[in-house]
């Protein structure tokens, strides 16, 4: 597929270095070209949110947070994306192992924007990265 003119620029706050090879290698296959920019934890990703370490201090198109991360958990995260005036605008995506109903329903009340579990296999990470694609996709049919 060809991608896109312009570069999806997607932060990924994931302290699972497996998990982030996953998605780097995933995104590739993607119909759009994406920048990706990791945070190992909640600290760095609001440090990272706080100056915009995308070329021409950009903010992220979409952030793929997970839960559980070290130093400030990614409920915290979320809360503080989404409370501030500058960031909220941003779709959050979860990417977690977590099916916990109550971090299910923290997350969306925190105003997340989608919540998935991550998969077991990399078949099922193809299937995510392609969820995570078509999101986007609607996401900015909906702005246009």
């Amino acid at each position: 597929m060809e991608p896109t003119k312009t570069p999806l620029k997607i932060l990924l706050i994931d302290d699972n270095p497996a998990d982030v090879k996953l998605f780097e290698n995933l995104f590739r296959s993607t119909r759009f070209e994406v920048k990706l920019r990791v945070a190992k934890d909640g600290e760095e990703a609001l440090r990272v949110l706080s100056h915009s370490s995308f070329e021409g201090k950009e903010d992220p198109d979409m952030i793929l947070l997970d839960l559980n991360l070290p130093k400030i958990d990614g409920q915290e995260v979320l809360a503080r994306i989404k409370a501030h005036w500058g960031l909220k605008h941003i779709p959050v995506l979860i990417l977690t192992s977590s099916n916990n109903q109550r971090d299910f329903e923290l997350a969306k009340q925190n105003h997340a924007d989608d919540y998935m579990i991550k998969p077991a296999g990399i078949t099922d990470f193809s299937a995510l990265v392609q969820r995570i694609e078509d999101f986007w996709i609607n996401f900015k049919g909906k702005m246009a």
